[in-house]
């Protein structure tokens, strides 16, 4: 590159003329024939490419939006459990176990039962989980249902006014379950 090398003057305009011979202008006149049915053959799998890349394109989306709604419910789905495993480990921690030594809890003893069997009750109705404590369920239950006195549990009475009442209970029936939840309605009695 240290050399200088000479700069060749271009005329500025050379055209070349080439002969036109008949062989060139038959070729330029000659247009390729179109067959119509290839013609509808390509445009059928233009349409088909297409078709088939939006189905993909469409597959892609619904795999992402599957993903992001399955992310989204366990985000939401841990957020809202979070205050009641939080409320369970303090109970925990503070040795509650419901039933067996809650101060509030009132539960039935056996005599108590047996004194209720005894007025002739044909149904004993509850807010709590069970008429009886956890740790002697079986033997409350079994007094109950030997003498035909059917339980109702977990009866909330909010809002209602002190009064006399007939309850209606119909249970969904689970065959030979011994318990099942009900509808449960109360009419208040005329006086």
């Amino acid at each position: 590159m240290g050399k200088k090398e000479k700069k060749q003057e271009v005329p500025a305009e050379e055209t070349v003329e080439i002969p036109e011979t008949q062989e060139t202008a038959q070729e330029a006149a000659e247009v390729p024939e179109v067959n119509p049915w290839e013609e509808k053959y390509n445009a059928e799998h233009d349409s088909f490419l297409r078709l088939a890349a939006d189905y993909d394109n469409f597959r892609k989306r619904s795999d992402k939006e599957r993903e992001n709604i399955y992310t989204d419910v366990r985000v939401d789905t841990v957020s809202k459990f979070l205050p009641v495993y939080d409320n369970l480990q303090r109970a925990l921690a503070e040795g509650y176990v419901a039933g067996l030594n809650d101060p509030y809890a009132a539960y039935l003893t056996a005599e108590a039962t047996e004194y209720l069997v005894s007025l002739g009750i044909k149904c004993l109705v509850t807010d709590g989980w069970s008429p009886a404590p956890l740790d002697n369920e079986k033997q409350i239950h079994q007094l109950l249902l030997r003498n035909h006195v059917g339980v109702v549990e977990n009866v909330t009475l909010e809002g209602v006014a002190d009064g006399d009442y007939t309850l209606i209970a119909f249970p969904v029936n689970f065959g030979d379950s011994d318990g099942a939840p009900c509808r449960a309605y109360l009419i208040e009695k005329s006086i």
